[in-house]
């Protein structure tokens, strides 16, 4: 459960991650990302009028479904098989080169390594933006200012209502960009990502993990047959 709950934050951290990124690199770039693609033109006919109703997809949204909900999908994938990663253990291609039991987990603590440094680097590229859309110039760095207990109590009191009236609902918009991303990542790219690496198309049957199961019961059936072939003496 504990290790569920881990790989759930570091999906959602990536998540935010690549949704702030593309934003960034269009921020970079000077590239508009409300520049229009293409338009998709809805009509509904009804039995007194019919109306019509037409979805621009802009270049920022293209993006963010395509390249974020794909990336977004992968290092989903990624995640999972690095959990359930048998390298180590008993029965895995590596079992002989450690000691017994002593890097059994190895797949538990590295993802647990990715996930902290997926959710650092979230954080910096947060921070970027909001510095990005408040207008800070990252050109200079701040510089301190100490003051003494007097000019801190002369400072004005907190007012809580006049701080959520100047909450704009834009400084949250990114959420909807995310909400997208993450839904088409998990019901439309993971899916195929799945499906493509359990046929074993990419690694023709022949390579770990991209070779799907193709490749796993070629294994097995190796397996068993060198069983079949020990000499009984040899079990004994």
């Amino acid at each position: 459960m504990r290790q569920r709950l881990i790989i759930l934050l570091g999906s959602f951290s990536f998540g935010v991650m690549i949704t702030n990124a593309i934003f960034l690199y269009f921020v970079g770039s000077g590239r508009d990302d409300k520049e229009q693609v293409f338009a998709v033109d809805v009509s509904a006919m009804s039995a007194q009028q019919s109306t019509s109703q037409t979805f621009s997809v802009t270049s920022g949204l293209l993006m963010l479904l395509t390249v974020g909900s794909g990336s977004h999908a992968i290092f989903d994938r990624f995640v999972w098989s690095l959990s359930a990663c048998g390298c180590c253990r008993a029965g895995g291609r590596f079992e002989n080169l450690f000691l017994r039991g002593c890097c059994k987990s190895v797949g538990y603590y590295l993802v647990i390594f990715l996930v902290v440094a997926v959710v650092a680097l979230a954080t910096c590229i947060v921070v970027i933006r909001a510095s990005v859309e408040e207008g800070v110039d990252r050109n200079t760095m701040p510089s301190l200012v100490f003051q003494n207990q007097t000019e801190v109590t002369e400072k004005e009191n907190f007012d809580f209502n006049e701080f959520i009236n100047d909450i704009n609902a834009q400084d949250y918009s990114f959420l909807k960009g995310y909400a997208l991303e993450f839904g088409v990542s998990l019901f439309i790219y993971y899916p195929i990502v799945e499906t493509v690496l359990f046929s074993g198309i990419i690694g023709c049957g022949l390579v770990p993990i991209l070779g799907g199961r193709p490749y796993a019961m070629r294994q097995e059936a190796k397996m068993q047959s060198v069983v079949r072939h020990v000499c009984p003496t040899e079990l004994a």
